[in-house]
């Protein structure tokens, strides 16, 4: 099984450009206007990995901010 070119223009199509930047600290908003120019090395590396079956320790990486919720909002 591959990734295909579709699916990668689709997933990055669907990231909301108001979300805050992953631990890459790429901008979803670079990330879409820079994604017709390194779709193909993304391309590249994820079906990369997919093959070898290995991934990148940073691809398993996330930021996780927690939000407490205040009692009288509950």
């Amino acid at each position: 099984m591959y990734i295909n070119r579709r699916s990668v223009e689709e997933a990055i199509a669907a990231i909301a450009d108001d979300k805050a930047a992953g631990p890459d600290l790429v901008p979803p908003r670079m990330l879409k206007i820079a994604a017709p120019v390194l779709i193909n090395e993304i391309l590249h590396v994820m079906n990369m990995s997919v093959r070898s079956g290995v991934f990148p320790d940073c691809w398993k990486d996330a930021v996780i901010a927690p939000i407490p919720k205040i009692p009288w909002q509950m």
